[in-house]
């Protein structure tokens, strides 16, 4: 299931997501979706943190995740990360390997993509009621990421063919 999220997740470039209502559908890939507003998640002195909360849908196959993303500041490379906890347990991010853009839902793009955390649909669920404190860590450090309910609650309210 893992690979198949991965693949949901990551095979479709948001800009095709961008619209001007968040729930979309790309009839040519058969793919559903629908996303958050982007959040600040971390604000350290030298790197702020971005997200966006996701969920994609294929068939009978659904994916929910945040995808992270490290604003340019005209001094800082991109952030490496390999590794997300929350609450003690190992999350399943998937890291970027290369340099890429991030880009919203809405089109812009405005920093480096850090990685996507994959969530379970009940830890998404659970996560748009209470919100979701999560460190990332890599060779660039360590941070504390703070995902507000509404990061999930957002996505959660568009994906109208959700059951």
């Amino acid at each position: 299931m893992r690979k198949i999220a991965l693949a949901l997740g990551l095979s479709v470039s948001i800009c095709s997501m961008a619209a001007a209502d968040p729930g979309i559908l790309t009839v040519r890939t058969g793919l559903t979706g629908a996303y958050s507003a982007e959040r600040v998640v971390s604000d350290h002195p030298h790197h702020t943190i971005m997200a966006e909360a996701r969920i994609l849908s294929r068939g009978p196959y659904e994916a929910y995740l945040v995808e992270l993303g490290h604003m340019r500041d005209g001094v800082h490379r991109p952030l490496r990360m390999n590794r997300a906890v929350s609450a003690g347990r190992v999350l399943d991010f998937q890291p970027i390997g290369r340099v890429e853009d991030f880009c919203t839902g809405g089109g812009t793009c405005h920093g480096w993509r850090v990685g996507a955390i994959f969530l379970s649909r009940e830890a998404f669920q659970r996560a748009a009621g209470q919100g979701m404190t999560v460190q990332v860590y890599g060779p660039d450090g360590t941070f504390e990421l703070a995902l507000p309910r509404e990061l999930f609650s957002e996505a959660w309210n568009e994906a109208s063919w959700l059951s």
